[in-house]
């Protein structure tokens, strides 16, 4: 038996094209397919990627002139839905919304006071848009939402900036965001409470929260990766609601980290933060083992990572990391211990050319020509790789659930 423990970071090009990729955000469909919205400086446009099956398929959305954010998700019927900033003049920024439709792209403006900035979507239950926002212009952290005939807007906070949304089990938005007052810069969270905002101080030891991204973990509780911009700082750290109140933690320390964070929450609620290392100009990631927080170097290339949002980072359904991220004018698609993206996957309803037996140490079975497999844990670690003969196999594996890919097939075990 040959075993296979590791964390192997895989990437590709995904728009080659000018200088394609900035504010890149992502988010995956009900079968773990990326979905890229992102800028390309080169045409001045928001553009959207997803993988076909086959290819990435790009669109070009709307022509926006600069760089204000970008913010994508996917709906209950897998279409994409995107918020961004659009260049009027030389002081102001609409703020827009692109759908599509099945058919088409729908195009709206949801706000054209002001100049909207670091601009953070989500979809409530009803797959309606809510989109945090600031307004730079009158230094105003914004809400708005489709409340299903007309966009409605919300003053959250003033002096913020970096916002992050997300939306709890009640369709309630909960926003992190860096306020800047001249006395005090510290991180903070804002949350909808049926009736109006309340706002929490998270973090105020030193100059604290540029760069924040939220998220809830499965008690609808808030968890926050952030940037701690202070002279003798400059770390990635993370903040969650413990419940009656907040802890925080500092996740890397060494040299000048934690710009552009993104976090996601896997299926056991674990954080897992992407982020760039300036001081290095790398693209890493961090996640918590359960006793302490593991850091890797996602894409060792110059200036990978540069450039992200807060959605940049989605944790899959099997609890892979996926990042979308631009490097050296480049949009870049990577992840870690994920099945590769392969064309007409079939689910277990379709005749497979494997059996995978479920007593321990039983023979894997392959009824027709010789087939190459990696056989996952649930972390996403490749545990086996190699092929498998015509006829009878003998793996052995630990107690667990377990996910093979054979080919073009793949399914679940379970060794008992």
């Amino acid at each position: 038996m040959i075993w296979f423990v590791i964390a192997q970071w895989s990437w590709m090009m995904v728009d080659p094209l000018g200088d394609a990729g900035y504010c890149a955000a992502l988010a995956l469909d009900s079968q773990d397919q990326p979905h890229i919205a992102y800028i390309d400086e080169s045409s001045d446009s928001v553009k959207y990627a997803r993988w076909s099956g086959t290819g990435w398929q790009i669109t070009g959305i709307d022509y926006v002139a600069t760089i204000t954010g970008v913010s994508i998700d996917v709906d209950s019927q897998d279409r994409p839905h995107i918020s961004y900033g659009y260049w009027i003049d030389g002081l102001n920024t609409d703020l827009k919304y692109a759908r599509w439709t099945g058919s088409s792209w729908q195009i709206s403006t949801v706000d054209t006071n002001g100049s909207a900035v670091w601009i953070s979507m989500a979809l409530n239950s009803f797959d309606r848009p809510c989109i945090a926002y600031t307004d730079i212009a009158n230094s105003i952290v914004e809400y708005a939402f489709w409340d299903g005939s007309s966009w409605q807007k919300q003053q959250v906070s003033v002096l913020g900036i970096w916002t992050s949304l997300a939306i709890d089990s009640q369709d309630r938005p909960q926003v992190s965001y860096y306020y800047y007052p001249a006395s005090s810069r510290s991180l903070r969270c804002a949350y909808w409470n049926g009736s109006s905002w309340q706002v929490q101080n998270v973090d105020t030891a030193g100059s604290v929260g540029p760069w924040s991204s939220i998220a809830l973990d499965s008690q609808d509780r808030p968890c926050i990766a952030y940037y701690d911009s202070s002279a003798a700082r400059r770390d990635l750290k993370y903040a969650y609601w413990d419940g009656s109140s907040w802890q925080t933690q500092r996740v890397d320390t060494v040299g000048d980290v934690g710009r552009y964070a993104s976090l996601a929450l896997d299926s056991q609620d674990r954080p897992c933060i992407a982020y760039y290392d300036v001081t290095n100009q790398r693209l890493k990631y961090a996640y918590w083992t359960g006793s302490g927080w593991q850091i890797e170097v996602a894409d060792p290339n110059t200036l990978a990572g540069y450039w992200t949002s807060d959605r940049s980072l989605r944790i899959g359904s099997d609890d892979c990391p996926r990042i979308a991220y631009y490097r050296q004018g480049d949009l870049y698609y990577a992840h870690r211990g994920c099945p590769p993206l392969l064309v007409n996957d079939v689910d277990n309803g379709s005749p497979p050319r494997i059996t995978f037996s479920f007593l321990p140490g039983a023979a894997l079975f392959v009824s027709s020509e010789d087939v190459p497999i990696r056989i996952y844990s649930p972390d996403g670690r490749i545990v086996y790789s190699g092929e498998l003969r015509q006829g009878e196999n003998r793996i052995t594996l630990d107690q667990g659930v377990y996910l093979w890919w054979a080919g073009q097939y793949k399914g679940k075990a379970i060794v008992r």
